[in-house]
């Protein structure tokens, strides 16, 4: 019997568009066994081009599977491929996936199935904000049918495919040629295979980080929870087995099934269970197995602390990280020392942090790792970290980035010129350093009692633009700031001269001075877009309450200059002007030194004339909406965020008052601060916006 194909589907509705929908079983199998991939082909021919979104398939006979309940059509576990959900209707050639994977588990018998298709149309939601709706009455497209029966499985074939399998995934590199296409399809194997063995072999392959989701999809599935349940706690608790955070959750989820609980319902007690579990072996385990299972527990261990509640393993994971930590690869380490931080913060860290301070570096990750560890002995003992950083800042190879000097205040170097002059020479000689680097600790450590030589540092330096040594004119002497920005003609109708886009960059974010602003405000009239836009979201970051108006002129200007050309901005070729109006648009109403309020805001969105530009537009107005809001979230020393009202993007509790205090007196904020694991510094931050809304009457009341 030959591929069974109709060419033309039928339609629900009599008034159908010209589109087919076909499917079919590109092989001429018609039997498959229980759990092996059914393999089938949609294909979609729609000359109109019409939008369609997929409904499923649907299974005769199938478990609450018919025209009204189709199977699988929004399944958490395909989603993540895109495939029939994202493609169909963007494809021109037929799409082959696994029918597996859309449907529940079929036993034994004889099948018929389709696929089914919904169309969409646009409709405007106003502030040309298109979206698409299903279309009104239902216009429904259903393939040809296709039919195929299951069998029972059997232990030959079932051995036969396990090995296979797994065979196929260690010899496979997924940077070989196919090699993520041939990876998954084996993983898909396992994970139908509704068996022991599969288990088994999935749990081994998971086991050597093989990062193939369909390995442990397929427990998770099982129609036997309890022996699946059995497989993995057995397996978890092994000296040489990493049981990561997806194992541990996967696990959890199994376990509640067994329980009789569907598996999305494994929740706080059931992942509680399983971090007590895999707990209980982290002493025994080895090698990577520990780190790996180490990183697992980080997460159920800050959702207890969250909840207020203390496992009573908590303890452990700082013990074994300070014992095992120098088995960490360099990626975990990062994390380590980044987001889950709080979880491991204890005076006993500091030797840890010593050790990897003292470590050369050798590469990019290894500096960032070394830089977060200045930050948490920063944390942990100040003044040893004082010290610390002025030994960094001593050393003209330092690793140190700026981030981290910021935690040095200008006033606690005490007299540093000749080093960073000499640190400078060095850095632009062999063996060579980071000169730039150099310039921009000048910047922010640079007395002004040594003006006249960094004068002639300046003019001597091998760096074209010195960005740095300008931003310390800007804070020193600004008149000579000036008259080295105005050495080259401001014409806003030539190109701009080689150093303006470094300089509208870096500068800005070292020293901002009225003299800087009228530079960048300058040249947001450029007519080069990227120079336009770069100025105005400096201004916007870092200017005055000065900057506002030369923003509201650029993009009033913008505006004039396109209303009557709205549709060129939607062609391709003029993507850089859509972008360009974003940046004009971010920048007048997220400016830093003003406060653009309900009323200017809906001037702005009046200007509009992007999809862009309206979308943001749209967000931000709506932020307005009563209560205001401000909200932190402070998940680790350095990493601070902040929104208040449409302002989303604070990174510091100065930030924060600074914004607050340009609201009127008496303004009411809902309020909430999000610091998981971390109590202290959440009622710290809570008491600082508390004394703010005294100092500055407005009034804070809590999140609901």
């Amino acid at each position: 019997m030959g591929p069974l194909l109709l060419s033309l589907a039928f339609l629900v509705q009599p008034s159908a568009p010209p589109a087919e929908l076909s499917l079919r079983l590109p092989d001429a199998k018609r039997r498959f066994f229980s759990g092996e991939l059914i393999r089938v082909e949609v294909h979609l021919k729609d000359p109109a081009k019409s939008h369609w979104s997929p409904t499923g398939f649907v299974v005769d006979p199938g478990p609450n599977c018919d025209l009204q309940h189709h199977c699988g059509s929004h399944d958490m576990r395909t989603m993540h491929r895109g495939g029939l959900y994202v493609d169909l209707d963007r494809r021109t050639d037929p799409i082959s996936t696994n029918l597996n994977e859309y449907v529940p588990r079929l036993p034994a018998g004889h099948y018929t199935v389709r696929y089914r298709l919904r169309q969409l149309v646009a409709k405007d939601r106003g502030y040309m904000r298109r979206t698409y709706v299903f279309a009104e009455p239902p216009v429904e497209l259903v393939s040809n049918p296709i039919q195929f029966e299951i069998v029972p499985a059997i232990e030959t074939w079932i051995r036969s495919t396990v090995a296979d399998a797994q065979t196929a995934i260690e010899t496979t590199g997924s940077q070989a040629r196919d090699g993520w296409r041939i990876r998954e399809t084996a993983a898909a194997r396992l994970r139908f295979i509704d068996h022991p063995l599969a288990w088994r072999a999935a749990l081994d392959l998971s086991g050597t980080q093989a990062n193939l989701f369909d390995l442990l999809a397929g427990l998770l599935e099982s129609a036997h929870p309890v022996e699946a349940c059995k497989e993995m706690r057995e397996r978890s608790v092994l000296p040489s087995y990493p049981a990561g955070e997806q194992f541990l959750n996967i696990m959890a989820a199994v376990c509640a099934k067994a329980e009789g609980h569907k598996g999305y319902e494994a929740d706080f007690e059931f992942r509680g269970r399983a971090a007590a579990l895999l707990a209980s072996s982290l002493s025994s385990k080895t090698g990577q197995a520990r780190i790996e299972t180490l990183r697992a527990l980080l997460r159920p261990l800050s959702e207890s602390v969250q909840r207020h509640v203390t496992p009573s393993w908590a303890p452990l994971v700082a013990e074994v990280f300070a014992a095992s930590y120098a088995d960490a690869q360099p990626h975990q380490l990062r994390d380590f020392l980044d987001w889950q931080w709080p979880l491991l913060r204890s005076p006993r860290m500091e030797s840890i942090l010593d050790s990897i301070i003292a470590k050369p570096v050798g590469n990019a990750t290894e500096a960032e790792i070394r830089n977060l560890a200045l930050k948490r002995l920063c944390e942990l003992n100040p003044e040893k970290g004082r010290q610390q950083l002025l030994a960094e800042l001593r050393d003209f190879r330092t690793s140190a980035d700026l981030d981290v000097f910021m935690l040095l205040p200008p006033g606690a170097v005490g007299d540093i010129d000749d080093v960073l002059i000499e640190n400078l020479n060095k850095a632009q000689s062999p063996p060579y350093g980071d000169g730039r680097k150099m310039l921009r600790l000048i910047a922010r450590y640079g007395s002004p009692r040594s003006l006249e030589r960094f004068k002639e540092v300046y003019e001597m330096q091998r760096d074209p633009c010195g960005a740095g040594l300008i931003a310390y004119f800007l804070r020193v002497d600004p008149a000579h700031a000036e008259s080295i920005l105005k050495r080259q003609p401001w014409n806003m109708h030539a190109p701009a001269p080689p150093c303006t886009a470094e300089l509208i960059e870096q500068v800005p974010p070292l020293y901002m001075h009225r003299v800087m602003e009228e530079y960048l405000a300058a040249y947001v009239q450029h007519s080069d877009g990227n120079v336009k836009g770069a100025s105005a979201l400096a201004l916007g970051r870092y200017g005055s309450a000065w900057a506002e108006e030369p923003l509201w002129q650029a993009y009033r200007y913008f505006h004039d200059w396109w209303k009557n050309r709205r549709e060129d901005l939607e062609k391709d070729e003029f993507a850089g002007n859509v972008r360009l109006e974003q940046e004009l648009r971010h920048a007048l109403a997220h400016g830093a030194g003003w406060l653009t309020g309900e009323a200017k805001l809906k001037q702005i969105d009046a200007l509009c004339l992007g999809w862009g530009c309206l979308h943001d537009s749209f967000q931000d107005l709506n932020a307005w909406r009563r209560p205001l809001r401000v909200a932190v979230y402070a998940y680790s020393g350095d990493d601070f965020r902040a929104e208040v009202a449409h302002y989303t993007n604070l990174r510091s509790i100065e930030a924060v008052e600074r914004k607050l205090t340009q609201f009127p007196r008496g303004t009411v904020f809902q309020t909430a601060v999000y610091s998981p694991a971390d109590d202290a510094r959440r009622s710290a931050i809570l008491e600082q916006l508390q004394k703010l809304a005294a100092a500055h009457e407005f009034k804070l009341v809590p999140t609901p």
